[in-house]
């Protein structure tokens, strides 16, 4: 059975964007940001680095939550650092 991620990092460059996928990955994601980065989260248009992906990623997956690590499509971040 194929499940479909929580997370979503996405890897571009030395950054990983994040991606929620499903209703429980932005509200596990709120618990562990800042209030002033949730519209960036949500909107899948948030990054970070490889060794705060790495803890992201651990911590999501101990929560219970299904994270995949995927490199970023082509024009992925278009937009997002004008």
């Amino acid at each position: 059975m194929n499940m479909k991620p929580d997370i979503i990092l996405a890897a571009s460059g030395d950054a990983f964007f994040i991606s929620p996928e499903t209703a429980v990955g932005p509200v596990w994601l709120q618990c562990h940001f800042p209030e002033d980065e949730w519209d960036f989260l949500t909107m899948g248009a948030s990054f970070i680095d490889c060794t705060s992906a790495s803890m992201l990623c651990i911590d999501a997956e101990d929560s219970g939550l299904l994270v995949e690590l995927t490199n970023a499509k082509e024009g992925f971040i278009q937009g997002f650092h004008d």
